[in-house]
């Protein structure tokens, strides 16, 4: 939040990993009103993992195992 306010920015985009960010996500959520100006954002290796997992379930039954070995 100090640094949002040095750089007179409106919001502050944080971007971290998925272990911390579902720490930081529970924060922000309890001090809603503290931390009103905070984006949290997935890194993209974990946002590919969660879609690659979520390919995979859908499709799991339709070959796709088959496909890729």
């Amino acid at each position: 939040m100090e640094i949002c306010t040095k750089l007179e920015q409106e919001e502050i985009v944080v971007v971290l990993d998925q272990a911390i960010y579902s720490k930081a996500l529970q924060i922000v959520w309890k001090e809603s009103q503290r931390f009103n100006k905070v984006i949290l954002r997935l890194g993209a290796f974990h946002t590919t993992c969660v879609m690659l997992g979520v390919i995979g379930k859908r499709f799991d039954d339709a070959g796709l195992r088959d496909v890729l070995h």
